[in-house]
């Protein structure tokens, strides 16, 4: 530690400034499925309104706002340092963080990516005397300004890291370090009298700010790369955040989003609360309209370009995303509340049926058996899982949360939709058609009739624009009016000579949907038994699988999902990865996995042993004793020699396992002891190399073809001739040249004290974690290694 000081210490000023601005928690929101579920830096920028008393008039002048934006760059260039410190020395951040920021890991073992979560005051300065003069909040930030106008205390602070970090070099060019800014939009949670609305186009003006800002940089003299052997810190914007997690549907909220959708605005996340607004009850016209635009905007059909967006996104693909290409709308989270009606559930479907917006989506299904379930799966079958659906729809990986309802019954539907030559009769009970089904557009303010009374009449919309992708069936071939599917709207009926034939695909072609979590809303009484039908109708696509509980065999899990790469268990005491990627890369068969989860002394003798294929597709795993003393009312010598005999067991298991590459241990606070014996197998090195990169690939054989290609002259001059490598050969060269993968081992004491009583734990923390078991594979069993910095930027007040 005192070398640490030593030779960091001079960063202890720029700490104090983050002092008590930084904090390491959990995520609040359930809908982050597709991120990392583990704790993360937050950053609480402060606001205008600090100083203000409860009560008091807000007064705001212009020494006030040159003051606040000293303090704003104060803060950026103190994240920009602590940010370099961790792309310098992993250690060295930490003990930064840990000193002289104050920040508390608790029991926190695993690295630490510098990556932050930044609340910030990102409203318009409205009430400002100097109204326009000064730029939004997150210009600021991302603009030019940091790259012309650095402090001088900055420079030099920046200087010195550069100067101990040994990669650099005086003949190659500096490291420009990004950090990634994400913009939060908080729905409708926002104090400014000129609402959401106004917000929402401030971060769209700022975002075409920033892009005219860095273009005409770049164009200047003083545009100019990194110096040899020093670094630079830049911060770059990403896709927003929009949450409408906590907001009814109203008609301005869809108005806002179609148009911002249109505009080619994009996210990184956009999470939505199905519910519309009970005013619009009493106008059902209006109501049918707003929910058609809000869905038509979220999935809809048209794939947009990054290129033409305001700004110049920072964007790339997280390996572990588990999608080819980032989309216009990033990850897509919907609250499906109970109260949703059939013709919603009929209308948000078909929208998805042919999304272009997303690859990403995520559904929380608030239904009960007693309420249409049956309906729901149906149109979620179609929506999803369909051929229609594959041909059009951009959506590679799903997430169902919290299911209310999945009885066999649901599934049985939902599987008789999938295997129909004809879904859209299946999925509306209609005759067969005399023609073929088919797409087709509907021409603009054509009527369309949505919902059909006992004597068949229904009422009439009409919208101004063509509706791409309207699927017709049910056709007799005579009819005026046409039966047919309309994106986020259902089922309907047109007139015939409103519809031009689309013959044409516009899209890349079918998608396929390769990645699927699942988990259910009550642990204590879930139905299983429709799972394996479920899975049997969906699982030949599936390479990455997700269950919020050990309620299946391995083996017919297996046997649902032939083409599976990774496999995730995620149950109360056990949570663990699958991965059969070595299978797959030689043909081979999977081999039998079945297991006792709820026995972590034969789970560890299991995985003691290094033949076994358990052993050897056990990639990470989480073991929760914790959940052993949930509800139990026995005798306090019984868990304490349960719960040593565990340990002591993964002890063993620890010493003999040579491919197992992480493990997390969650154990009552007493004991602490065991930590120790744990943390000897903490980045200790296993049986399986990294991958090695693909440059250090491409070097080794262009040096092997410059040999084997060279002058006829020079070899015949040689004596030997360069050896022929087969692939198998090469393989293996690049494993033994890859260093090895070092094991990564967590122990951690449970902050909770009810076990001492052996009563239930706490609701919160049963909430906490049930809200979560849906995504914890790839949240709480995920790699930690990041090499970016990211902000998010979120309003707070």
């Amino acid at each position: 530690m005192a070398e640490l000081d030593r030779r960091w210490g001079f960063l202890a000023p720029w700490c104090a400034v983050l002092k008590g601005l930084l904090h390491y928690e959990y995520p609040k929101r359930d809908e982050e499925v597709w991120d990392v579920q583990k704790r993360r830096l937050q950053v609480r920028f402060p606001t205008r309104y600090d100083d203000t008393e409860p009560g008091e008039d807000f007064y705001w002048d212009g020494d006030d706002e040159l003051e606040f934006s000293d303090k704003l760059q104060n803060i950026r260039e103190a994240l920009a340092l602590v940010s370099a410190v961790a792309h310098v020395d992993q250690s060295a951040w930490r003990y930064l963080l840990d000193k002289y920021c104050e920040v508390d890991f608790r029991q926190e073992s695993e690295d630490i990516p510098a990556r932050f979560l930044v609340f910030m005051d990102i409203e318009a300065k409205e009430d400002l005397a100097y109204e326009g003069t000064f730029d939004l909040d997150p210009v600021q930030l991302c603009d030019t300004h940091q790259r012309k106008h650095p402090t001088d205390a900055y420079v030099a602070a920046l200087q010195k890291i550069s100067a101990l970090d040994k990669r650099l070099k005086s003949d190659k060019p500096g490291v420009d370090i990004l950090i990634p800014v994400r913009l939060y939009f908080p729905g409708m949670d926002i104090v400014s009298v000129d609402g959401p609305q106004k917000m929402f186009s401030d971060i769209q003006l700022a975002e075409k700010m920033i892009r005219r800002k860095w273009a005409k940089y770049e164009q200047g003299s003083k545009s100019r790369p990194v110096r040899p052997g020093h670094l630079r810190c830049t911060f770059v914007l990403e896709p927003m955040i929009a949450s409408f997690n906590d907001c009814w549907i109203t008609p301005k909220m869809a108005e806002m989003v179609d148009h911002h959708v249109r505009a080619n605005v994009w996210f990184s996340q956009m999470s939505l609360w199905v519910k519309l607004d009970p005013d619009l009850k009493t106008d059902v016209r209006t109501l049918r309209i707003t929910f058609a635009k809000m869905m038509a905007a979220v999935f809809d059909s048209t794939c947009r370009s990054p290129e033409l967006a305001n700004t110049t996104y920072h964007t790339k693909i997280d390996p572990s995303s588990l999608v080819s290409k980032r989309l216009q709308l990033g990850s897509v989270h919907l609250e499906c509340s109970c109260w949703l009606q059939p013709k919603d559930v009929e209308a948000m479907c078909s929208a998805i049926a042919v999304s272009r917006t997303t690859s990403k989506l995520s559904l929380r299904l608030q239904m009960r058996e007693d309420q249409d379930s049956v309906k729901w799966w149906k149109w979620l079958a179609y929506g999803l899982f369909s051929k229609q659906a594959r041909a059009r729809s951009s959506i590679e990986s799903l997430a169902f949360i919290s299911i209310r309802s999945m009885s066999t019954e649901d599934v049985e539907a939902f599987a008789a939709v999938l295997s129909s030559e004809h879904p859209e009769e299946e999925l509306c009970g209609c005759p067969r058609g005399q023609i073929e089904e088919g797409d087709a557009t509907l021409v603009s303010h054509a009527p369309i009739r949505w919902c059909f009374d006992e004597q068949d009449e229904s009422p009439v919309l009409s919208f101004p624009s063509p509706i791409r992708f309207v699927r017709t069936f049910s056709d007799d071939g005579e009819s005026e009016w046409v039966d047919v599917l309309v994106p986020a709207l259902g089922r309907c009926q047109v007139q015939r000579d409103d519809l031009i034939s689309d013959d044409i695909d516009a899209n890349d072609g079918p998608t396929a949907l390769t990645s699927l979590a699942i988990q259910f809303a009550d642990f204590d009484n879930p139905d299983f038994d429709s799972l394996p039908i479920f899975l049997a109708a969906v699982g030949s696509s599936l390479k990455f699988l997700t269950l919020g509980a050990a309620c299946m065999e391995l083996d017919d899990i297996l046997r649902c999902c032939p083409n599976l790469q990774e496999l995730s268990i995620c149950d109360e005491l056990v949570e663990a990865r699958f991965n059969f990627v070595e299978y797959r890369a030689v043909n081979e068969p999977l081999p039998s996995l079945n297991c006792n989860w709820n026995d972590i002394a034969e789970l560890s003798r299991d995985l003691s042993n290094t033949l076994s294929p358990l052993s050897k597709c056990v990639r990470r795993i989480r073991i929760r004793l914790t959940r052993l003393v949930s509800g139990f009312s026995g005798s306090t010598t019984f868990y304490q020699t349960r719960i040593e005999t565990d340990l002591k067991a993964l002890l063993n298991m620890l010493e003999m396992s040579r491919s197992l590459e992480f493990i997390s241990v969650v154990v009552p606070a007493q004991y602490e002891a065991f930590a120790k014996d744990f943390q000897k197998y903490h980045l200790q090195p296993i049986d399986r190399p990294h991958t090695l990169v693909l440059k250090k690939k491409i070097a080794f054989l262009s040096v092997f073809d410059r040999q084997v290609g060279g002058s006829k002259k020079a070899r015949a001059g040689s004596s030997k001739s360069p050896p022929a490598f087969g692939q198998d050969v090469l393989e293996n060269i690049f494993k033994l040249a890859s260093p090895p993968v070092l094991r990564r081992v967590q122990f951690e004491l449970s902050d909770d004290k009810s076990w001492e009583h052996f009563g239930h734990l706490n609701e919160k923390l049963k909430s906490f974690h049930r809200n979560r078991y849906a995504c914890t594979s790839r949240q709480l069993l995920s790699s930690t290694n990041e090499s970016s910095c990211s902000i998010e930027m979120r309003n707070f007040r």
